[in-house]
């Protein structure tokens, strides 16, 4: 009996190493199933409670985005006799920490900014992979509640709504051209379709002033369809017309003093 009480004691040992030890990877496919195959945990270090994980976010079957800076979080469980959990992201790409709250079937994640690697607008196929554009470039979203269904089917909220802000943008026909700073919102249309919107966000300071609207579908896979979008683009003095003259003609058909680009 003694020796019994032994192994079990060593069994149970083991099991809660094994417990609070558990590898980071084991989530990769949680986050798989969660996000439809949109993300991927592409490297981890540490454990499930507490570790970090470099993504990989797809955009479609064949084209995908390895995120640069690695996302740490922390897992709290002090609210789990109320079935609650906290998880805590952090990054050096993030603005702040974002929160997560688990309860029940939903998910509450809290507003956020994060900042992408600077060429990763060429993962959105033509024009952008030949203009091969670079500057700072982050996505932001409002607080969000995230619902799943007993198959694992994840329910998207309605305010799902994406601000991706660019700033200092350059192509490779521009060189070392300032062209502005650029807002591109997609927010919800119906169902899972986006309603793009591009902007300048400060027209008087840019050489190259954008504007354009248009829409992307989610498919059912949770990889994003091919966006159907119109670029209208302009010199903002005709000093910046000389300048930008390669660019222009390489977007599109000439209306006036517009180009007219339709992806």
């Amino acid at each position: 009996m003694k020796r019994r009480s032994i192994i079990g004691l060593c069994v149970l040992i083991a099991l809660c190493v094994a417990f609070f030890q558990a590898p980071a990877a084991w989530l990769a496919p949680l986050v798989r199933v969660a996000s439809q195959g949109t993300v991927e945990m592409a490297h981890s270090w540490g454990t499930v409670w507490s570790g970090s994980s470099q993504l990989r976010i797809h955009r479609s079957s064949k084209e995908s985005m390895l995120l640069a800076q690695p996302v740490a979080w922390e897992m709290d469980f002090s609210e789990s006799h109320k079935l609650k959990a906290k998880v805590t992201l952090r990054s050096a790409a993030l603005k702040a920490p974002v929160s997560l709250s688990f309860e029940g079937t939903q998910l509450a994640v809290a507003a956020g900014q994060y900042a992408l690697p600077v060429d990763s607008l060429n993962t959105l196929g033509a024009p952008f992979n030949t203009l091969k554009p670079s500057g700072s470039v982050s996505v932001a979203w409002p607080s969000l509640t995230f619902t799943w269904a007993k198959n694992t089917v994840v329910t998207l909220p309605n305010n799902l709504a994406l601000t991706l802000n660019i700033k200092q943008l350059r192509t490779q026909l521009t060189g070392a051209l300032n062209l502005g700073n650029y807002t591109l919102n997609a927010n919800p249309k119906k169902a899972q379709n986006w309603a793009l919107e591009l902007s300048t966000s400060d027209p008087s300071s840019a050489n190259l002033l954008l504007s354009g609207s248009g829409s992307v579908a989610l498919l059912a896979n949770g990889l994003l369809g091919t966006p159907q979008f119109e670029l209208q683009a302009k010199a903002a003095t005709p000093a910046a017309q000389t300048s930008l003259a390669a660019l222009l003609n390489f977007l599109g058909r000439r209306q006036g003093d517009v180009y007219v680009l339709k992806i």
